[in-house]
């Protein structure tokens, strides 16, 4: 309007135009001014969801106008922004010369940024499984270290599991490592051991991490064992025991070696040398055999030696010429059988280890037949098939078997009495 003051005022719409000029030159601007008979058009926004902790600034946007700050616990502002730390439904009004205008708007503010929790790493035993479980609320999301999104996994492996746990606060994450331990292995102490008298041998537990518990209660690596006892040994941790035992014995067997210090023995005549023990041994004699029994038919010394697993035994005797060879037998010549308890029967009585073989046969006087027998002792009653025979003199005739296989006849005469 060619007014040349440093301010302008207008109530009009217009086009206004600056030039400010010196002597260098001038520059020039222009403000277009437009009449608007609308109040002022307020918009506050979505509403407002924060955590627990946070500030949050209203602000609505717009200059130029009156502000009215209405808060959910009834206080109210001028300002232009309005500080926000709870909860609630905040109102603003604005007013300027064209008219008024309002908004609402909720601030929501609670939460915080998940902390999952899986505790701490763990070791479960084979066959086991273990439920991880995640306790978020229904506005925060699950999503586990595989991509589910279940509140719940389970874990029936080793390996590293993770959680991570969002909501609008942020995201948390936690992980946990799941290891597997085997109860135990099976072990085998050995068989039963037997042991000589005075000794002792080393059980030793196999090597393991484990706890070791042998029957005495004792954790060392080893016992020896030097008892008559059932040795037993446990392994066990958190997943298992296993255990295993072994008697340890001592050897009762110990040989009994009596040959006699001598013995005599007629020419053809044999004696059998017997060592024989009740349980497993070995034997050998100066002659070269390994049988617990010998047949000697030579005077000379005979030794022996008895092994077993803990025990040796030696015995010698020594084998003579016996000058005197005759049988040593008795033969009655006379008996009554007539049931006074006296003499009843006619016995041969034998008393010789020579002998290994005896028949004894008795006839009447006419050459008959009337016993027979090759049992021991030889008792002849006076009776032939049940019947009594008549008193009168018989004849016997005893065959002896010696053990060298030679027999020998004897007879004679017996006289029988009523």
């Amino acid at each position: 309007d060619g007014s040349n003051g440093t301010t302008f005022q207008t109530t009009l719409p217009s086009a206004i135009i600056l030039t400010i000029a010196n002597d260098c030159g001038s520059a020039t601007d222009t403000v277009i001014i437009i009449e608007d008979t609308n109040g002022p058009q307020l918009d506050l926004g979505a509403d407002v969801i924060a955590c627990e902790g946070d500030i949050v600034t209203l602000d609505a946007g717009i200059s130029g106008v009156e502000y009215l700050w209405h808060t959910s616990t009834g206080s109210v502002s001028t300002d232009p922004e309005l500080i926000v730390t709870i909860s609630g439904i905040y109102y603003l009004q604005v007013s300027n010369a064209c008219g008024t205008d309002s908004d609402t708007i909720v601030v929501d503010i609670h939460g915080t940024i998940p902390t999952p929790s899986l505790g701490a790493d763990t070791s479960l035993c084979e066959g086991e499984v273990l439920l991880l479980i995640s306790d978020a609320d229904v506005e925060t999301s699950v999503v586990w270290q595989d991509g589910s999104v279940l509140s719940e996994f389970v874990v029936s492996q080793a390996g590293t599991y993770s959680l991570t746990e969002t909501n609008h606060c942020g995201s948390g994450v936690d992980t946990i490592v799941i290891s597997y331990e085997a109860g135990p292995e099976a072990f085998d102490l050995g068989e039963d051991v037997v042991l000589c008298s005075g000794d002792s041998i080393l059980l030793i537990a196999p090597a393991t991490t484990d706890l070791i518990t042998w029957q005495d209660g004792s954790h060392g690596a080893s016992i020896v064992a030097d008892q008559e006892q059932v040795y037993s040994l446990q392994i066990a941790n958190d997943c298992g025991v296993s255990r295993d035992e072994v008697f340890v014995s001592f050897d009762p067997d110990v040989p009994v070696v009596d040959l006699k210090p001598s013995l005599s023995i007629c020419p053809d005549q044999s004696v059998t040398l017997d060592v024989t023990q009740t349980f497993d041994a070995n034997y050998l004699w100066n002659t070269g055999s390994t049988l617990p029994t010998i047949i000697i038919t030579q005077p000379d010394v005979y030794a022996v030696t008895v092994f077993t697993d803990c025990y040796i035994e030696t015995d010698d005797i020594l084998i003579e010429a016996d000058d005197d060879c005759e049988y040593e037998i008795f033969i009655p010549n006379v008996f009554s059988p007539n049931g006074d308890g006296v003499n009843d029967e006619w016995m041969v009585l034998l008393d010789d280890l020579n002998v290994i073989g005896i028949e004894c046969r008795i006839f009447d006087r006419w050459g008959d037949l009337v016993y027979k027998d090759d049992a021991t002792p030889i008792s002849w009653s006076g009776e032939f098939n049940g019947k009594l025979m008549m008193p009168g003199v018989y004849v016997y005739v005893l065959t002896l078997e010696s053990v060298s296989g030679e027999e020998r006849i004897m007879s004679g005469d017996l006289t029988l009495i009523r």
